[in-house]
């Protein structure tokens, strides 16, 4: 139980001040600084378990670093995403952008033009039905808004441009 405490405790504790410092952190620190904040994270809190009298045998350490780790690397992929304005994240929130009534076909070749490598994964949004194609519109469906909305309130807490490509 310790070890799972403290394997969450840590990406928990890592990410949380990932994203405050985000906001003043260069570009090109920010992954840098994931790792690192991890690694101190563990060993602030290891000490605090230690300090109270928490014993953890070696299986314990070893579930704790790899469940810690684990996180935190599905973490900074994601964060990748975010940051690098994956085709996926960018497709959708520029249909979502241009309001209930979709985004008109005239739009969409501009944004292909900033964001190139979008058609494909265009058609992949649509087969899924993630994206909906009627005539000359591309619109979202209504269960991907909650998760659009997520992300967006993410991407301007850090200060992203997200229409910039």
């Amino acid at each position: 139980m310790i070890a799972l405490t403290l394997g969450l405790s840590v990406p928990s504790v890592a990410v949380l001040v990932h994203v405050v410092l985000c906001r003043w952190l260069p570009r090109g620190v920010r992954m840098l600084a994931l790792p690192v904040l991890c690694l101190v994270s563990f060993i602030v809190l290891s000490l605090g378990a230690l300090a109270a009298g928490l014993s953890l045998t070696p299986d314990d350490w070893f579930l704790a670093i790899v469940l810690s780790s684990s996180l935190i690397f599905a973490y900074m992929l994601l964060f990748i995403g975010v940051v690098h304005d994956s085709p996926t994240l960018a497709i959708v929130n520029a249909i979502d952008a241009s309001g209930p009534k979709g985004m008109s076909l005239e739009l969409w070749d501009g944004f292909v033009i900033r964001h190139p490598f979008v058609r494909s994964r265009l058609d992949a949004l649509v087969a899924a039905g993630v994206v909906k194609r009627e005539g000359q519109v591309l619109s979202c469906r209504g269960e991907v808004g909650p998760l659009v909305h997520l992300s967006d309130i993410y991407m301007r807490f850090c200060r992203y441009d997200m229409r910039a490509g």
